[in-house]
């Protein structure tokens, strides 16, 4: 790696980590802001103090032992609710001596996460004309909780219960927006499956199933069988799988390359120290993982960043909030920031990994429509390639015709008669030419067909193209029939494209004619104009008439036809531009039937 190469880099993870800190910082003071703290002197609380229109956080640190008391003292008894978080641990609670919660293995309840009991007016113990309501929780171990400090959400029933109802109405929108992203993950697989497609699918299961795990909503909750003694695992497991995908992602989008032992060892060292982490339960393998893998992905990113991929930043910069919000998190298990409300309540780290699966979910549909938009431009200079040599084997043709007349001519003493016939020749090469030279531009330039600046009539070309070709079907012996009804309509084309359009199907109805047919163009004004071109010429079976529109398809397998097999594909060009459509009906040896069926402006 160059050195401006590491400087870049270094930029890159300097941007990650200012970002990282804005976020838990930021985080950090709408939870201060929206939490309303309950001083607890010594552990004691007036419940009085509590207003009722909200609810109060109580933070409790361990006296001995994993012991937490809280002395709620009430002159008027009042009713409370409280919400203890990590209920997930094992746990006994007491009130006034009784127990009155209990969470162990072999009891686990099926709430998770939280547990809501209540303090009834019953509860109270008087002393001096003062209820008393004794609170003592004891754990028996803590989980992944290097300080030992417990959570009490207290407030009026009515006041806890709208909080949970909000908590559940947040779940909920998060796991439909993850749902969201799993359908269009799924269907962008199902549309291009290749690798970055199917690991976009997998992390978004993963989100999904994190989502229905950390919701708390009970129908899924027994779907999975999921308790407060297992809710540890579940998070944990979810949490580890998804961290991994989002690494091998970011590997397999943006291409990085890295040694096969390298990666080996990396997933040995991944693989310890989360296992170690789910047996130990001890959160500091869990932080050294999270940063040693968020270092690799920054600079992964980096790398595509400087090779010029473009949303390399993008990745990078939602990444780091997602991380943020995972370290904000930590630091409040730690207890390096203060619990609240809203830290209590949103698990901020949902929100992150949400904005960044959606930046990664666009990412990876940008790349699949930029692949399809190179393989477009690929096809596009495939088919130019294919048109120049086309257009130099079929101009052959009557450009042959021309010069062997003029050598004629030239060289041999003919007569005034056979001047005239090859004057007569050299002239139905030239228009030939001309035919193909307007095919050939109509198809090279089909982004300016449509011109609003024109409003050409449709029965004023009609009338022009029956009075060109009544002497041409003469000369041919074909039976030339235009016929009009309706009022005269105008479309937003030049007449030059108009005649390119219906020429070209009134050539190949002649050109694929029989000896005396008939050829028939119909226009008819309703709710949409009809035109129709008609033959009982030679006519083709269905494999033929699904093809006729593609570029240099002939139908004339020998060639023997003069034209680039362009013709058919410019009509379809011109339809397509006025938003139009084609029907084709035709039968061998009974003939053929082309209709242009056009919106009215």
């Amino acid at each position: 790696m160059e050195s401006g190469d590491i400087k870049k880099t270094g930029l890159v993870v300097v941007l990650s980590v200012l970002i990282n800190l804005i976020v838990f910082s930021g985080l950090n003071l709408i939870n201060l802001q929206f939490t309303d703290a309950v001083e607890s002197s010594e552990g004691v609380m007036i419940a009085e103090n509590i207003a009722s229109d909200e609810v109060k956080t109580v933070l409790l640190q361990d006296r001995s032992d994993n012991r937490f008391k809280l002395v709620i003292q009430s002159t008027e008894r009042l009713v409370l609710s409280i919400i203890y978080e990590d209920a997930y641990t094992e746990y006994d609670l007491y009130v006034n001596g009784q127990l009155k919660g209990q969470n162990h293995n072999q009891t686990a309840r099926k709430e998770i996460a939280y547990d809501v009991f209540e303090i009834e007016k019953n509860d109270y113990q008087e002393n001096d004309g003062i209820g008393i309501a004794e609170i003592e929780l004891v754990k028996s171990a803590p989980i992944a909780k290097p300080n030992n400090e417990v959570a009490f959400i207290i407030g009026s029933k009515d006041e806890v219960r709208d909080s949970l109802g909000l908590r559940t109405m947040y779940n909920t929108v998060m796991f439909i927006f993850f749902g969201m992203i799993l359908v269009v993950s799924a269907i962008a697989y199902y549309k291009d499956r290749v690798s970055y497609m199917r690991i976009l699918l997998l992390l978004s299961i993963v989100a999904v199933i994190k989502s229905m795990i950390i919701g708390e909503l009970p129908l899924f909750r027994d779907l999975l069988g999921i308790t407060s003694g297992n809710y540890f695992y579940y998070d944990s497991v979810t949490g580890i799988v998804s961290f991994f995908l989002c690494q091998v992602l970011f590997w397999d989008l943006f291409q990085f390359k890295v040694k096969k032992v390298t990666a080996i060892l990396y997933l040995g060292i991944f693989v310890t120290f989360e296992l170690g982490y789910i047996v130990t339960q001890y959160l500091a393998l869990l932080v050294m993982m999270h940063f040693i893998g968020s270092l690799l992905i920054v600079i992964m990113g980096a790398q595509a960043y400087i090779k010029g991929n473009p949303y390399s930043l993008l990745l990078i910069t939602t990444y780091s909030i997602f991380s943020g919000t995972v370290l904000y998190r930590i630091l409040i298990t730690v207890g390096y920031y203060s619990r609240g409300y809203i830290s209590e309540m949103v698990f901020s780290p949902q929100i992150g990994n949400l904005i960044y699966l959606s930046s990664f979910l666009f990412v990876v549909l940008m790349t699949y429509i930029n692949k399809l938009e190179a393989y477009r431009k690929q096809e596009i200079t495939d088919e130019k390639i294919a048109l120049i040599r086309g257009i130099s084997h079929d101009l052959k043709l009557p450009l042959s015709i021309i010069k062997l007349n003029n050598q004629m001519i030239e060289k041999y003493e003919i007569t005034e008669a056979e001047k005239k016939e090859y004057a007569k020749t050299s002239l139905e090469a030239t228009l030939e030419l001309e035919k193909m030279t307007d095919n050939i531009n109509c198809y090279l330039n089909t982004e300016i067909l449509v011109d609003t600046d024109y409003q050409t009539s449709v029965k004023n070309r009609l009338i022009m193209m029956k009075r060109q070709y009544e002497n041409y079907g003469k000369m041919h012996s074909i039976n030339f029939v235009v016929e009009i009804s309706g009022e005269d309509c105008f479309l937003p084309i030049k007449p030059l494209h108009f005649d390119r359009m219906l020429y070209n199907l009134v050539d190949n109805a002649f050109k694929y004619n029989k000896a005396r047919g008939t050829v028939w163009v119909r226009y008819e004004a309703d709710k949409e104009i009809t035109l129709s071109v008609e033959d009982n010429g030679i006519g083709m079976d269905s494999e033929f008439i699904k093809r006729i529109f593609e570029p240099f398809f002939r139908i004339d397998v020998s060639k023997r036809k003069e034209g680039t097999g362009l013709g058919l594909c410019v009509v379809k060009v011109i339809v397509d531009s006025l938003n139009g459509k084609l029907q084709v009906e035709s039968e061998i040896n009974r003939g053929t039937k082309i209709k242009i069926i056009l919106p009215r402006v």
